[in-house]
């Protein structure tokens, strides 16, 4: 039973009383399977977690915790928690009731974006099972529309109350999926701590995906993602009603504390959008859409879900993350073309007639910008470092291309297993490096480069830090 996902079969019996169906689903929450309760005669559902999630007592002890404070929620719009149990090798599973029906996620992929009347609807719903839980002082910690069911009665549940944070307490961010971390609000990204506001960011997440069949923030890769949710604006809202939209940028506020504080705040912003956007006698969905004005309100709840995560109180609105990057992006080619003149000649531009200076070009450049490395004690920066890696190299790319210095992505030096210039130099031909690393003192976060150059391994450093109550630093050494 060591691989439950291919051993279970149909007909087999788990410890003593549940007869297994078949597969509900899996992902890399666990696996769930759709079983008969032989004593009581009903059919449950088994949820197993990933296997590296309960293998010692303490982690068990932390699993059948969470069980327990998520059984003792009881509301029409949260699935219900039966029990816990154990397979005879020590793998734990929690017993949930088995919904008929379709996952939130199925309705969207089958549909994309969803008649606003439907939207509003089971936003409501869901929003009224994390106010239930809230009141409890119960947070999801991993609301998508995976853990939504749609019941063939209309009725919402949200599932899988207790699981994410059984694993948040084994796991990083960087170990689970690009699914799960594109509903992540930027404090949970970070490691930090949450509460019901982090609920109220991923319910923003899944409405704007209801609205336009697309998630707002998820990206190829997960670094990607969480850089995205940590510096970038939300999806384009166009077509969606104003009133819908503001509900929407004031939950996806960066900042926590200019969110909802609870879903009773945004259920109150979501009985007022149904009043005033769905006409009760109207049959076509078109001709319940009414235009709301574009106040200051709307602007301000625009700004605060565009601005990044990691401005300080009192800076100013930029993005000081895409400052951070692009300081790594200048500061590094000014350092490659202080080594190679001919290279900064022909970057500049040299004019008059190119084949006269054809010749005394050198040949192209070759820098590999390195895969990231955490420094000891700072893996929560691990997803957010591998982003502004991939940012430096996409920038670098653009400003260098048609040049005399080619880049290779770090994405392209992992795929072969290459993490320092000399295997880069074997492998790709490079002949420069750029490192770049994230630490994390306090509120500050220090973003680090080092150029390295071919044969004597010359580096030159440039350093940029910063956080609250700290300007930008930009030094050499």
């Amino acid at each position: 039973m060591s691989e439950l996902t291919s051993t279970l079969s149909a007909g087999e019996v788990v410890a003593r009383n549940y007869q297994v169906l078949g597969i509900a689903g899996a992902g890399g929450m666990g696996v769930v399977y759709r079983a008969r309760d032989l004593k009581l005669e009903r059919t449950v559902a088994l949820k197993f977690l990933p296997l590296g999630l309960n293998t010692s007592e303490k982690d068990k002890e932390h699993i059948l915790k969470e069980a327990r404070i998520a059984s003792s929620l009881d509301h029409v719009n949260i699935g219900a928690i039966y029990g816990i149990d154990e397979t005879p090798d020590g793998h734990i599973f929690i017993i949930m009731a088995f919904y008929e029906g379709r996952t939130l996620a199925e309705r969207i992929h089958l549909r994309g974006n969803i008649p606003i009347s439907e939207v509003l609807d089971i936003a409501t719903q869901i929003a009224r099972g994390l106010a239930e839980a809230h009141t409890r002082n119960i947070v999801h910690r991993d609301v998508k529309p995976t853990n939504v069911m749609l019941t063939p009665n209309g009725v919402v549940k949200i599932v899988d109350f207790g699981v994410a944070r059984v694993t948040e307490a084994t796991a990083t961010v960087t170990h689970g999926t690009i699914g799960t971390a594109s509903y992540m609000s930027p404090e949970q990204s970070l490691g930090k701590t949450v509460d019901q506001r982090s609920d109220i960011w991923a319910l923003g997440v899944v409405l704007a995906e209801m609205l336009t069949g697309t998630n707002p923030f998820k990206r190829e890769t997960l670094s990607a993602t969480i850089l995205a949710i940590l510096n970038e604006p939300p999806g384009s809202l166009e077509g969606v009603p104003i009133e819908l939209q503001q509900i929407v940028y004031r939950a996806l506020s960066k900042d926590p504390f200019h969110r909802y504080q609870d879903c009773f705040e945004l259920l109150r912003d979501l009985e007022q959008a149904r009043a005033t956007i769905v006409m009760p006698d109207a049959s076509d969905e078109t001709q319940t859409i009414t235009r709301g004005k574009v106040t200051s309100e709307f602007r301000r709840y625009v700004a605060e879900a565009s601005k990044s995560a990691w401005i300080p109180a009192g800076q100013p609105r930029r993005s000081r993350l895409g400052i951070v990057i692009a300081a790594v992006v200048v500061a590094a080619a000014m350092a490659v073309f202080a080594f190679y003149p001919p290279a900064r000649r022909l970057l500049a531009g040299s004019g008059g007639n190119t084949s006269k200076t054809t010749s005394a070009l050198p040949r192209t450049q070759v820098l590999a910008v390195l895969p990231f490395k955490v420094i000891a004690g700072d893996e929560k920066l691990t997803a957010l470092g591998e982003g502004v890696v991939e940012s430096v190299a996409a920038k670098l790319g653009r400003l260098t291309e048609n040049r005399a210095l080619e880049i290779i992505p770090a994405r392209n030096l992992q795929e072969r297993g290459v993490t320092s210039l000399a295997e880069a130099r074997k492998q790709f031909g490079a002949n420069l490096g750029l490192a770049v690393t994230l630490e994390q003192s306090g509120d500050l976060i220090r973003v680090s480069y080092s150029l390295l150059k071919r044969p004597d391994g010359q580096r030159h450093w440039r350093r940029f830090g910063h956080g609250p109550g700290g300007g930008c630093l930009l030094r050499r050494r």
